[in-house]
């Protein structure tokens, strides 16, 4: 029998564990090696299942009560912001809405980008995005690799996925590690963000691009990225993200 080596890494909640299977041995049929990931996926459910990661019951990773109630948000821009439109489908102050995203980005917690992805299908009309592109607002390659993955990036495969719509997650790249825009001055963001980003395909971008967050706060990034983008060749870009975190609400 080959050697099956299993890593199991922490998650968010105590009893939540991620199942890594190497399979070292080249004999093992693939669906032999189905079968054995299923059953780990099993036995995972059976010790550990699942629990809401607002009031920790079990079911699913949102209960009833806490399922994102959302609604289609057009942000507000300014008259010279490069992005031509903005939306998002729910306040991140939400208790449901910002532990869902903090669990995604910070625990690993994979499972909550399903709640996250379907709160935008539900709201977003396909008829009016067609002919756009899906293109993720990249982390800095440091950030990516310290996180493990781009949260972004994920959410715009699986919203591809439901969306029918293209994607290009390689060529708009963040070559500027920078601060958080939420803690800088108006100059300072500017400063901060200043070719943050460039385009290194030959191919010039869509014409017609959605950039993909999960949170809109300041806006700069993405206006950033956008610049970017239009300076490259892209005509129209607007930005959909799934939670929108008001500064001036947040200050009073």
């Amino acid at each position: 029998m080959p050697t099956i080596k299993v890593v199991i890494l922490k998650c968010e909640t105590k009893f939540n564990l991620k199942l890594v299977s190497r399979f070292w041995s080249s004999r093992l049929h693939i669906k032999d090696m189905q079968y054995v990931c299923l059953f780990f996926k099993w036995w995972q459910q059976a010790l550990f299942p699942s629990k809401c990661l607002v009031c920790l019951t079990e079911g699913d990773v949102l209960c009833e009560d806490h399922k994102i109630k959302s609604s289609l948000i057009v942000i507000p821009l300014k008259p010279d912001n490069l992005l031509d439109k903005a939306f998002a489908v729910s306040a991140y102050e939400k208790a449901n809405v910002k532990k869902i995203i903090g669990s995604f980005k910070f625990s690993r917690h994979k499972a909550a980008l399903v709640p996250m992805t379907e709160a935008l299908v539900e709201n977003l009309n396909t008829e009016d995005l067609a002919g756009y592109t899906l293109i993720p607002l990249p982390l800095h390659w440091r950030r990516e690799h310290w996180r493990g993955f781009n949260q972004a990036t994920l959410i715009t495969k699986r919203l591809a996925s439901r969306l029918g719509l293209k994607t290009e997650c390689k060529s708009l790249i963040r070559v500027k590690n920078t601060q958080q825009q939420a803690r800088l001055t108006a100059t300072e963001r500017a400063i901060n963000l200043k070719e943050a980003f460039v385009w290194k395909s030959k191919i010039k971008p869509p014409e017609r691009v959605i950039l993909v967050d999960d949170v809109f706060t300041t806006g700069a990034t993405l206006e950033s990225a956008t610049q970017t983008l239009k300076e490259n060749g892209a005509k129209h870009v607007i930005a959909v993200v799934i939670a929108y975190q008001s500064l001036t609400r947040k200050e009073g």
